[in-house]
């Protein structure tokens, strides 16, 4: 069995598209809002089910976070600064971040994030990502 990233387009499509390493990985997909003006500017909100804590995305622009996502990874894998691409609603002054995963990440958040960067290029407009 396992414990699977799964995505709603609105397009309906609907599957899952990541499988978590370990059983004892944690939840993860909410820590990609800690990341740079993902919630800031409305690309990513977390949600999280009441009844067992679950938590989920919804995606505004499939494309913009993709590449948003994208451009974390690359600065992360080369150790350097972030400055987050240039959005349609973004900021108008460019701000430079470090390309740090959250504290609370474990090894596997830029595998995770890899895969849901993947995805999302796949897809446009909403999306819905959750645990299952």
């Amino acid at each position: 069995m396992g414990r699977y990233l799964n995505i709603l387009t609105s397009t309906g499509i609907e599957r899952h598209f990541y499988k978590y390493s370990f059983a004892t990985q944690p939840s993860e997909v909410h820590l990609i809002c800690e990341l740079p003006e993902i919630s800031d500017n409305g690309l990513a909100t977390v949600y999280v089910q009441e009844t067992d804590g679950i938590f989920a995305l919804l995606v505004d622009e499939a494309e913009e976070l993709s590449a948003y996502l994208n451009e974390w990874i690359a600065a992360h894998e080369m150790e350097d600064d972030f400055t987050p691409p240039d959005r349609a609603y973004g900021p108008a002054e460019k701000e430079t971040y470090e390309s740090k995963i959250p504290i609370e990440a474990s090894e596997h958040f830029v595998e995770m994030v890899e895969a849901i960067a993947e995805e999302l290029s796949l897809s446009a407009g909403e999306c819905f990502i959750w645990e299952s």
